[in-house]
Parts: structure tokens; sequence; C-alpha cells
């Protein structure tokens, strides 16, 4: 019995190291986006890395792949 016990508990750590080391690994992939002036980002909107967006007004659930250097809507 103890040793079942044990066991459940180990995997129960390994599980956690596993899901930490996944959360390090996409911190570390994570690059800066420059927002200037009132940019407003919708809900579960993507923004690539390394872009410039100056007033973009983004509706929810688009894409952004490349820099919007004045204001708009992205629809």
């Amino acid at each position: 019995m103890v040793g079942m016990e044990i066991r459940k508990e180990l995997e129960n750590v390994w599980k956690e190291m596993e899901t930490e080391e996944k959360e390090t690994q996409r911190d570390q992939r994570r690059t800066t986006v420059r927002m200037e002036n009132v940019t407003v980002l919708g809900e579960d909107v993507i923004v690539n890395d390394e872009l410039y967006l100056n007033g973009a007004n983004v509706l929810p659930h688009k894409s952004i792949s490349e820099s919007v250097p004045e204001p708009r809507i992205i629809m």
C-alpha cells in the first residue's frame, strides 16, 4: 500500500514538473510588440512577434501579422 501511494505522489510530481517546463519554454519564445497611442486588442487576438501597432483597434478573434503604422480598425 505504501509503495502505491509513493508511486502516485511521484507521478503527480513528474506531471507538475512537465507542466512547469512547458510553461517556461512557452515564455522563452515570447518577444515584444510595440503599441502606441490608444491601441485596443479584443479578446483572443494573436499578434505576431516584433510588430508595431499605432492606434489599432482590433476586433476579437483576429490575428495580426503585419505592423499597423496608422490608426485604424481591424475587422
